[in-house]
């Protein structure tokens, strides 16, 4: 698949072209680009190299890597899913948002470790040469990539953020720009983002193993846009077949525990969330974007040889057959909508609220 113009690459540009002040909010800053840059440098400088150490001391484990070369995977993916097409799909303003949210989504970690990390951003962000209001306004993009609601809803982004929103009269899509970067960041966690060496030493906690031989496994991520379709490709070797895996979990009392998982199912478990992931990003890309299909290509190969030692393995995540959905009447799936001083409107309590009406506005004699 040929690279395509990288979003850092096309905010450059947008910046050194004439009139580019219609394009970015004029106050606080004259060229978007510089800061965003400024902004990358200080992060690498103070943050993004220190991010798996600080949560590592704080959480234990050993994590897939969260640095520099995994934000700049995470960019790729969302240069990737954006494709060529004409006019682009961002104007320069969203491009700004995205990057600099992209460059925050994982940063939180510094500061109170794994859990709640997407919400620990903001303060990363005073170090951003923007207005106040946009630093929030990117913060809000960036924490939508995961986590769940206080109500612990994982639909962070229809419930967390509008469809469209101004700032000094440049538009911008949060919705849109948190969906890109939350399925970006899940189409990064490919081999690029294993501990390969301490992997293949046999010394990483035993919490953490799955998650970097899961990485490992996966070797290339293509996005073909004209086709609707991301393909997938592993390689399965030989020793992950007959060996399990370890992997760590938390119990109902938040104690963690430890599972033994073989890599084979791991990818399949991965896969699928990776497709739920697609289904919900989806709701808020434009139609000239919207992936259908995730094609997956496994080839289970010797250790040292890396020939085949087994059919491939392959599927495809897509909708099939007649849908079907959690809630199965209008009342379980748009309760709110329908609600009337507290009850889900029916047949017959319509039918009582127009009675009461109509009884007390007629008039006694």
């Amino acid at each position: 698949m040929p690279r395509v113009k990288t979003l850092v690459t096309r905010l450059k540009e947008a910046t050194e072209q004439p009139d580019q002040a219609n394009h970015f909010p004029d106050v606080a800053n004259d060229n978007y680009y510089h800061a965003y840059t400024q902004f990358e440098s200080w992060l690498k400088r103070n943050v993004h190299n220190n991010v798996n150490q600080v949560a590592m001391m704080i959480d234990g484990g050993y994590l897939t890597d969260h640095g520099p070369g995994h934000i700049k995977t995470v960019i790729q993916r969302a240069s990737d899913l954006l494709g060529t097409t004409e006019p682009y799909p961002l104007g320069p303003y969203e491009i700004f948002m995205l990057l600099t949210a992209i460059q925050v989504h994982d940063a939180g970690h510094i500061i109170g470790g794994r859990t709640g990390h997407e919400q620990n951003t903001q303060p990363l962000l005073k170090h951003l040469d923007v207005d106040r209001t946009e630093q929030v306004y990117i913060g809000r993009i960036a924490r939508a990539h995961g986590g769940k609601l206080p109500d612990g809803d994982k639909d962070t982004i229809e419930k967390g953020l509008p469809i469209k929103d101004t700032f000094n009269s440049v538009s911008f899509r949060p919705r849109f720009l948190a969906s890109l970067l939350r399925f970006a960041d899940e189409l990064a966690d490919d081999r690029t983002r294993s501990a390969r060496y301490v992997h293949e030493q046999g010394i990483l906690p035993t919490s953490s193993e799955v998650y970097h031989a899961y990485a490992e496994a996966l070797y290339s991520v293509d996005v073909y846009s004209e086709k609707q379709e991301i393909e997938l490709s592993f390689e399965l070797p030989a020793a992950k077949v007959d060996t399990p895996s370890t992997k760590g979990k938390k119990d109902e009392e938040g104690n963690e525990i430890i599972d033994n998982v073989y890599l084979l199912d791991e990818i399949f478990n991965r896969t699928y969330k990776m497709y739920q992931e697609c289904v919900y990003c989806m709701r808020f890309f434009p139609a000239e974007l919207q992936i259908k299909t995730i094609t997956v290509k496994i080839n289970v190969v010797d250790d040292d040889t890396r020939s085949p030692i087994h059919e491939p393995i392959g599927y495809q995540l897509k909708e099939r057959g007649y849908p079907q959905f959690l809630a199965t009447t209008i009342e379980g799936m748009c309760g709110p909508d329908i609600m009337f001083e507290g009850t889900i409107i029916n047949g017959a309590i319509l039918k009582q609220r127009i009675q009461r009406r109509f009884t007390s506005s007629t008039p006694t004699t």
